[in-house]
């Protein structure tokens, strides 16, 4: 029992040496390829080996340096959520150190100091000529401190969909020409007045509303002068499709700077027989891009490579009209495009689609001066070698005529007007009417005169004489080859009527 004890014990250590042995061999070979040491097996090996051990290190490196993810979604969601909430409070903090800052009208003392003198340049918040000043440039610079003055395009850059969050300023002033003013209206209540305003650049368009003080302070307001709107607040549409500027209480929150030179009214007759009125820039037109455009189709209209459907204020691409829309509706169960941004917001609306040229010769044609259309070409060329071709024929019909026996070739319509001068003169003084009346026609017509074609009394009259002919002399009342086989066919089938003699006793 102590020799099987003995031996028991020596299988355990020798095992347990061996484990020892291949643990210190794994060890081993593991530092050799996480060491940045040389492996000298390395300087024997070929190309292939050393470049598969270098991806092996760098592949061991970023797992051990790598962190696990353990996180659940669960986890991450709480995450993220905890990150929105921080951005959500970080927003509402940055929004109230604004409306801390925001001013609510302009400095009193500075709106005294008014002039009306009359000039002859450019503001600098709205980039329009000026005839007559309000307020001098410094009194302006001393308003408008601290205060981002937004033109009218970058106050609909800066308000968007789907939001339409007001501009991240502290303080900033909405700057445009008086374009239009509506008629006072009054609240669904009928309480308080109020009016809308179109404040523009002389291109895009943006509605200021007036409402209650507001209203009863600046109602005065003139067309065409510039003004700056401080603050006003933003007035969401409820299909949030666009957006208006609204003032509600009597601050001063609109400050008139000067009158704008260049503005004016397009002058055009609409349909109904009343101006347009749309505002226009003097500078550049006298009529609105409507009226101009609707000039220019009447015009293109009479000139055959001009006659396609057509826009000009339009971007095309080979011919084919561009046009841009906001959103999409759907009319019938069909999706539809819909909220058409158009440049002038006065013009009557109509459906406007994707506008084609009648073809993409047209198209060349209407924007480049220089090309010429292949087709007109080819039709001028095919009309003339046609003209050719008939004088030609006249001139053999001529040549054939003066030949021999040629009297039947000569036509009317293809002499000309020296021979049918030639000819009357022969026909006049050849036979006198006494001797045509002896001879019973006139020999000289079948040389001088056209064949005259045979009417249609005539050919009917032939085509009797020909079915005269062709018709039989005799006529047969008997029954035909046909009529006889029918009746044989049916009587087969049935038996024949048999006939009874009727006596003088039966007729009682």
């Amino acid at each position: 029992m102590a020799d099987d004890d003995l031996s028991d014990l020596e299988d355990k250590i020798l095992d347990q040496l061996h484990q020892i042995r291949t643990l210190k061999e794994q060890k081993k070979a593991q530092s050799a390829v996480e060491s940045d040491e040389e492996d000298p097996r390395e300087s024997t090996q070929t190309p292939y080996f050393r470049k598969h051990r270098a991806a092996e290190k760098k592949i061991l490196t970023k797992i051990s340096t790598s962190k696990p993810e353990t996180d659940s979604f669960a986890q991450r969601l709480d995450t993220f959520n905890l990150q929105l909430s921080h951005e959500t409070e970080k927003r509402r903090k940055f929004q109230e150190q604004i409306r801390e800052l925001r001013v609510l009208s302009f400095d009193e003392e500075l709106l005294r100091q008014k002039i009306n003198n009359a000039v002859d340049d450019v503001d600098t918040y709205s980039k329009h000529r000026l005839s007559k000043r309000y307020y001098s440039q410094d009194t302006l610079e001393k308003l408008l401190k601290n205060i981002e003055p937004l033109r009218v395009h970058h106050a609909l850059a800066k308000i968007h969909a789907p939001n339409f969050d007001p501009p991240q300023y502290a303080n900033f002033a909405v700057v445009g020409v008086v374009a239009a003013k509506s008629e006072a209206k009054q609240t669904a209540n009928d309480k308080t007045k109020y009016m809308s305003v179109q404040l523009s650049n002389l291109k895009q368009q943006l509605t200021l509303t007036l409402f209650s003080k507001a209203f009863k302070k600046y109602y005065k307001l003139r067309l065409g002068d510039v003004v700056a709107v401080l603050n006003p607040q933003i007035w969401v549409q409820r299909e949030r499709t666009g957006f208006a500027l609204s003032l509600k209480e009597d601050y001063d929150a609109i400050l008139e700077i000067g009158h704008a030179r260049d503005f004016g009214l397009c002058k055009s007759i609409k349909k109904d027989g009343s101006l347009c009125h749309t505002p226009i820039d003097l500078s550049k037109t006298q009529h609105c891009d409507y009226h101009t455009e609707l000039s220019f189709n009447r015009t293109a209209s009479k000139r055959l490579e001009l006659t396609g459907n057509s826009k000009m204020f339009t971007p095309t691409e080979d011919g084919v009209k561009q046009a841009m829309y906001m959103s999409t509706k759907r009319k019938n169960g069909r999706e539809q495009l819909d909220g058409l941004l158009v440049a002038d917001a006065s013009v009557p609306k109509q459906d406007v689609g994707r506008l084609y040229f009648s073809n993409p010769d047209v198209s060349r044609a209407f924007f480049d001066d220089s090309y010429s259309n292949p087709k007109l070409i080819n039709d001028l060329q095919s009309a003339k070698s046609r003209l050719a071709r008939v004088k030609n024929e006249k001139r053999l019909r001529q040549k054939l005529v003066a030949l021999a026996d040629g009297d039947t070739l000569k036509d009317i319509s293809l002499e000309t007007p020296e021979s049918r001068e030639s000819r009357q003169k022969a026909t006049k003084v050849a036979f006198d009417p006494q001797t045509m009346v002896r001879i019973g026609f006139n020999p000289t017509q079948r040389i001088f005169e056209k064949r005259k074609e045979r009417g249609d009394a005539t050919a009917r009259s032939e085509r009797v004489a020909q079915l005269l002919s062709t018709a039989k002399t005799e006529k047969s009342l008997k029954r035909t080859r046909e009529e006889t086989l029918r009746r044989q066919r049916i009587y087969g089938k049935h038996e024949a009527p048999t006939m009874v003699e009727l006596s003088s006793s039966d007729e009682e």
